[in-house]
C-alpha cells in the first residue's frame, strides 16, 4: 500500500481532497519497500534508515525529480501548517524540549492540585468529625456538671452536720468530756484461757438421761 497510486492519489488526494503529507510506517530496510516507487505514487516520506538498496534513490530522470519535488511540497506544507508554527513564524514557537517540559510541568501542577484538593477534602471531613465529637463531649461534660451539682446538694442535705448536732443536743446528747473518755491499752500480747469440761462416765450419762426422760413423762401427765 505504500506505493499504491490508486489508493494514495486517486482515493486519498482525489476523492477525499487530502493535501497533506503521507508517511510510511517503519520499513525496516528489508528490501521489499522501494523508495522510488513510493515517491512516484504519492508516498512522501519513508520511515527507515536507508540501509537497503531499495531505499536509495538512483533514478535521476525528470519524472523522478518531479515526484521528489511534489513530495517535498507536501512535507513542507504539512510542517508549515502544523502547530509548530504560530501565524507562519517558527521563531515564536518554543523548541520541542521546552514544549515537552512545559507540558510535563503543567501535568505535574494539575496532579499536585488534584492531590491538594483530595487532601483538603479529607482534612475537612476529619475536621467535621472532630467538631461533632467535641460538641458531643461538651454536652456530656455539661450533663456531668449538672449531675455533680445535684449530688453535692443531696449530700449536703443528707449530711448536714449542723442539723445533726442540733438534733443530738435536743435529745440530750452531749460531747463526752475528757474524764469520760477511756483508752484501752492494747500494747500487751493477747492471753487466751481455755476451759474444758470434765468428761463423765457412761453410767452417769445413762442416769442423767433417764432422769430427763422421767421428768418429761411427769410433765406430760400433769
Amino acid at each position: 500500500s505504500c506505493a499504491n497510486g490508486n489508493l494514495l492519489n486517486d482515493v486519498l488526494r482525489g476523492e477525499w481532497g487530502f493535501i497533506g503529507m503521507v508517511e510510511t510506517d517503519y520499513d525496516g530496510s528489508y528490501g521489499y519497500m522501494i523508495s522510488d516507487h513510493c515517491v512516484r505514487n504519492g508516498n512522501d516520506l519513508m520511515l527507515g534508515f536507508n540501509m537497503a538498496e531499495s531505499n536509495v534513490f538512483t533514478d535521476q530522470s525528470a519524472t523522478a525529480l518531479l515526484a521528489m519535488r511534489e513530495s517535498c511540497k507536501n512535507i513542507l506544507y504539512t510542517v508549515g501548517n502544523s502547530g509548530y508554527y504560530l501565524n507562519g513564524d517558527p521563531a515564536n514557537q518554543p523548541d520541542k524540549l521546552t514544549s515537552l517540559m512545559t507540558k510535563i510541568d503543567i501535568g505535574v501542577g494539575v496532579l499536585a492540585l488534584a492531590v491538594m484538593a483530595v487532601s483538603l477534602l479529607m482534612s475537612y471531613a476529619q475536621l467535621t468529625g472532630i467538631s461533632s465529637e467535641v460538641v458531643t463531649k461538651q454536652k456530656e461534660l455539661s450533663s456531668l456538671r449538672e449531675e455533680h451539682v445535684a449530688l453535692v446538694t443531696q449530700y449536703e442535705k443528707t449530711f448536714d452536720l449542723a442539723a445533726i448536732k442540733a438534733a443530738a443536743e435536743a435529745a440530750g446528747m452531749a460531747k463526752p468530756s475528757s474524764s469520760q473518755v477511756y483508752y484501752v491499752d492494747l500494747s500487751e500480747p493477747d492471753n487466751v484461757v481455755i476451759y474444758q469440761q470434765e468428761e463423765t462416765n457412761v453410767l452417769t450419762r445413762v442416769f442423767t438421761a433417764m432422769g430427763h426422760n422421767f421428768g418429761t413423762v411427769v410433765e406430760y401427765f400433769k
